[in-house]
């Protein structure tokens, strides 16, 4: 993981002033280069962090993540009362907050660590999650096309509206909280047996449970929330939300089909998420000079759902 992420580092750095510049459209050499090693600190740290999940350390993994946020949010307060508010600023408390994390996580994990390499698990390790980057890669893809193509239809206005929709969709994501971290290590020991499947059948029924109480619950508060900031841009939000919400959800249900990982399949994946985006790109392409904001909704749902 270190090498891998050195190798990242490095590779950022080197293209760093010219994807910076594609980005945000200006250069600036001193924002681009803390990005980067905020990029390799954040990489380890939540190497590191993932390692508590497979130990069964909850209490160390919630107090882990629970410090390094207030140590990063308190920076962020003093640099912006003693500076003002910079960019800059967010992520230089970012850095700093994710080393202290990293270092924290070695000291903790000390003892199950060693000077050691097995170029057979490596060899077991590139082969299972090689196909996983090109996969995650066009994954981002994916999330990011249909505002790529609004803002080339429509233009860059829909974008910040379509964008508010997704942040409100996202919040439906909150019932994963536990399960995410949980089902992994609970489920890889013990898969071939009967009473793993109870549990996941359990697992899925509460969170189906869960996801349709936060399906209702966003849309409520979605609705407030447009009315009284009495924005009539927003209010077009409303018209594809409960499209956005389910597509959301879909993003992660992979989480109760763990198949492909139990039986290390993972080049699938790569094809899989090559015919969504395949799928994505064309439906927009299709819907959103149709039915605008909503077509762009329709096509992730559409696709998330053949996913």
């Amino acid at each position: 993981a270190f090498l891998f992420s050195i190798i990242c580092l490095f590779t950022t750095l080197i293209f760093k002033d010219d994807f910076f510049l594609k980005i945000f459209k200006e250069p600036n050499s001193t924002l681009a280069t803390l990005a980067s090693f905020n990029i390799f600190v954040y990489s380890l740290y939540y190497f590191l962090k993932m390692q508590f999940r497979w130990e069964f350390k909850e209490k160390l993994y919630t107090f882990l993540t629970v410090s390094t946020s207030l140590i990063g949010l308190s920076l962020v307060l003093f640099g912006f009362l003693m500076f003002g508010p910079h960019l800059e600023i967010v992520i230089f408390a970012n850095l700093i907050a994710y080393s202290y994390g990293v270092l924290l996580s070695i000291f903790l994990l000390r003892n199950i660590f060693s000077l050691e390499f097995s170029f057979d698990y490596a060899a077991k390790l590139v082969a299972f999650s090689s196909p996983l980057i090109p996969a995650a890669l066009i994954g981002v893809s994916v999330m990011f096309i249909d505002r790529l193509m609004l803002d080339w239809f429509i233009g860059i206005d829909s974008v910040g509206v379509y964008s508010l929709g997704i942040r409100f969709a996202g919040l439906a994501l909150i019932c994963y909280v536990g399960v995410e971290l949980a089902i992994t290590p609970l489920l890889y020991p013990s898969y071939k047996t009967a009473e793993a499947a109870l549990m996941l059948k359990n697992i899925f029924r509460v969170f189906v449970f869960l996801a349709t109480i936060s399906f209702a619950t966003i849309l409520l508060v979605a609705k407030s929330y447009f009315l009284i900031i009495a924005r009539e841009d927003f209010l077009a939000v409303n018209e594809f939300l409960y499209l956005l919400i389910p597509a959301m959800i879909f993003t992660q249900i992979h989480l109760f089909f763990p198949g492909l990982w139990i039986t290390k399949k993972t080049h699938l994946f790569f094809w899989l998420s090559l015919t969504t985006l395949t799928i994505n790109i064309f439906l927009n392409y299709l819907l959103i000079s149709i039915l605008g904001l909503f077509g762009a909704a329709l096509s992730s749902l559409i696709s998330y759902t053949f996913l």
